[in-house]
Parts: C-alpha cells; structure tokens; sequence
C-alpha cells in the first residue's frame, strides 16, 4: 500500500496523522507543501483540498485530522 501525506511546517494534525501511523509501524512518504511548484499546489487545491494534512493512499485521499480514516487505514495495512 502506497501512503503519501503532504504536510507543512507548525502543523498539529499532520504530527498526529504521521504519529499514528509510525506507531502502527506503517510506511509513508511524507512531501512538505512548502516543497511543492505553484502548479502543484494549485493541483491539490483543484481536488478540493483546503487544509493540512492530505493524505494519499492506492484508493483514496483526505484532508485533515481524520481519525476514522486513520483507524480504517491502520487496520487495513495491519492485515496485510
């Protein structure tokens, strides 16, 4: 499973949404959008994304702290 989390500096919820996931030992690249070219960020905000952090997985994506998701996600790599 591809995990990606776009995050930003000063950021809460990205440091929880990545805590988690490290915890449940589950790998993910992690892209700072301070990083990113003007026509990506435009890209993420054209997919409806307003809020940090977004995450990207093989079959959906998010935005925000999003602790349903994250227990769906954890349970789904954890039986893999």
């Amino acid at each position: 499973m591809s995990i990606t989390i776009y995050t930003g500096e000063g950021c809460k919820d990205c440091h929880r949404t990545k805590d988690v996931l490290t915890r449940k030992g589950i790998e993910f690249e992690e892209i700072d959008v301070n990083t990113l070219s003007e026509e990506e960020t435009e890209e993420l905000r054209a997919q409806g994304f307003r809020s940090l952090p977004v995450v990207v997985t093989d079959s959906e994506a998010w935005c925000g702290l999003r602790v349903d998701k994250l227990v769906s996600l954890t349970a789904e790599a954890v039986a893999r």
